[in-house]
């Protein structure tokens, strides 16, 4: 090859070719070569990155980069990390999982509170208090007293949170019963496809926002019970509050396991997601922190309880924001319309809350002249046949008794079901007819039926 050295051309040369680059180095195949306005690279006589005069790039391979982003800025961008886990523009892309409907956990963003806004519990129990999908259990403890309610304290972003508040300061006795735990249930449809429980088991992560008025290691654990048995394989995973009163964002990944047997797609319960104030000190804890085990009712990691929680009046814990989703990485939290949320929690609880009097709560009940069917039809096809509640048995008329008067209900219980319809059995006194075309009726606007298949 010649070169000519000169001011204006600087070093130039032959073009030469992909099999015989100008610019090579000990392997004659492999180096750099020219053409009219394009440079090209070669490796193996075969052409592999060529730019031409506008500065666009051809790669005729994989290219291979941790980084992709705009010759004019380091905002956002295109970043994949070690593992090919893929973030756009700072948000991460799911790793396994689809785009759409990639939480597990119905109403995470806390805006759905069906049974009441507020509740303050004294007593060793396990009720779903406010928010639909919450379920405090409460084990054996000395004077519980937590209030717990839907605030609308929230990080940016969301409207609602579920907030927990101690009353008043408490201790308890160590043991496998003495505990104080936030249930979040999934259904074993829906955790299907983390295939717990198969050799094609998955792993998921666990996302949310929390804030605290108490730091450390030790004001809360989050834990997962496989199936909701006694018997189960479970796992905990340590949470840090780095910063009182402050709204922080974690991850937690959490392992697959092929513990137990696979989850059918059916409506029972798939397994516990819950977060532990006071967990297990003795007896039946977990041994590690990010691993499965497999024992009876194991609802603490290994570092047991320092009773901060209990022993702390007016401590508070909130979260909000709480995603489960397939794979290794969080995404953004994907918020649904509240209507979308509202038909999720329905499928394990509704209530029929009577707008006013006279409202017909439950229609067209044949009978007897001590009682009538009426059917109350529900908005959404539930998890299973209901349990039947209602406010009390002074908020309801029977309408339709001889010459079109309304009786008083003596009884109000579910007769008759499916997971679309209820038939209310409603007892009644002084008819002296055949009861036919009943309705309930409301006598004001403050009572309710309502429906509960929950898990």
């Amino acid at each position: 090859m010649s070169v000519v050295i000169n001011g204006d051309t600087g070093i130039s040369g032959v073009n030469g070719s992909a099999a015989t680059p100008a610019i090579k180095g000990g392997d004659a195949d492999t180096g750099i070569h020219f053409g009219t306005d394009t440079a090209a690279i070669t490796t193996g006589g075969t052409e592999r990155v060529s730019v031409d005069s506008s500065g666009a790039a051809t790669f005729s391979g994989t290219v291979k980069t941790s980084k992709v982003e705009n010759a004019n800025t380091s905002n956002g961008g295109l970043e994949i990390d070690a593992d090919g886990h893929v973030q756009l523009d700072g948000q991460q892309l799911p790793t396994q999982g689809p785009l759409s409907n990639r939480n597990l956990k119905h109403n995470g963003a806390m805006v759905v509170a069906q049974r009441r806004t507020s509740l303050t519990v004294t007593t060793n129990t396990a009720v779903y208090a406010c928010v639909d999908g919450v379920r405090p259990e409460l084990g054996t403890q000395i004077n519980p007293n937590y209030t717990y309610e839907q605030s609308t304290d929230a990080p940016p972003g969301f409207k609602y949170s579920f907030k927990v508040t101690n009353n008043a300061a408490s201790s308890f006795t160590p043991g496998n019963t003495a505990y104080h735990i936030l249930m979040n249930n999934i259904e074993q449809g829906t955790a299907a496809p983390l295939g717990w429980g198969t050799p094609h088991a998955r792993p998921c992560t666990v996302s949310f926002w929390v804030k605290s008025s108490l730091t450390g290691n030790d004001v809360v654990e989050l834990g997962i019970r496989r199936s909701g048995t006694s018997n189960s394989d479970c796992i905990a995973m340590q949470i840090t509050i780095n910063t009182a009163n402050t709204w922080e964002y974690k991850t937690v990944t959490i392992p697959a396991t092929t513990y137990d047997t696979g989850m059918p797609a059916d409506n029972a319960l798939g397994f516990n997601l819950f977060f532990s104030f006071n967990g297990i000190v003795v007896g039946n804890k977990l041994t590690s922190y990010g691993v499965w085990e497999n024992g009876t009712n194991r609802l603490g990691g290994p570092a047991g309880d320092t009773n901060v929680f209990a022993g702390t009046t007016g401590a508070t814990f909130l979260y909000t924001g709480l995603q489960v989703e397939v794979g290794e990485k969080a995404t953004s939290f994907e918020h649904v319309p509240f209507s979308v949320d509202l038909a999720r929690c329905q499928r394990y609880f509704q209530k029929i809350q009577a707008p006013a009097a006279n409202t017909r709560m439950a229609v067209s009940g044949n009978g007897s002249i001590s009682s009538s069917f009426p059917t109350a039809w529900l908005r959404t096809t539930m998890r299973g046949t209901p349990s039947i509640d209602f406010s009390a048995l002074g908020d309801f008329d029977v309408e339709g008794l001889t010459g079109g008067g309304k009786s008083t209900p003596t009884a109000i219980n579910a007769n008759a079901g499916c997971a679309d319809s209820v038939t209310v059995a409603v007892g009644v006194s002084g008819g002296s007819t055949t009861l036919v075309g009943t309705n309930l009726l409301s006598k004001n606007a403050n009572c309710f039926l309502s429906f509960s298949a929950d898990l």
